[in-house]
């Protein structure tokens, strides 16, 4: 083989390498396009996902507004609004006070009572006995 050939031979060998370079770019190209499209799609699914999922709580959300407010309505509707225990325990001791105060002031009245006893007559069964 002389040198000229040689150096055709390397050339040649060298434009392949170039173009194996150049396929194994596009290649790797492919594969990245192919991860993103894959990667893609399944951010698409999963957003579709997620939105499916807030539609299900947003109605599970208004429904149980619905039943709520429902409840409200019936207990507002059907049960008489009670004093809170705090009031009625209020109640009851301001009742024992005032019983309490009631009594004391009539035992204060009686007290007040004058408790001389006059004697207006004296009356006497005498009986004479016979004999």
């Amino acid at each position: 083989m002389s040198e000229e050939q040689q150096e055709l031979d390397i050339n040649h060998l060298t434009e392949v390498v170039s173009d194996l370079q150049q396929e194994i770019r596009l290649i790797k190209n492919e594969i990245e396009k192919l991860k993103l499209t894959t990667l893609i799609d399944k951010l698409h699914l999963f957003i579709e996902n997620t939105e499916e999922q807030f539609e299900n709580l947003n109605t599970d959300i208004d429904r149980q507004k619905q039943e709520l407010q429902q409840l409200k309505q019936s207990l507002t509707k059907s049960t008489p609004r009670r004093p809170s225990e705090y009031r009625q325990l209020q109640n009851m001791l301001q009742s024992a006070r005032q019983t309490e105060t009631i009594t004391n002031s009539k035992n204060a009245t009686n007290n007040m009572l004058p408790t001389r006893v006059e004697i207006t007559s004296i009356q006497s069964n005498n009986r004479r006995t016979k004999r």
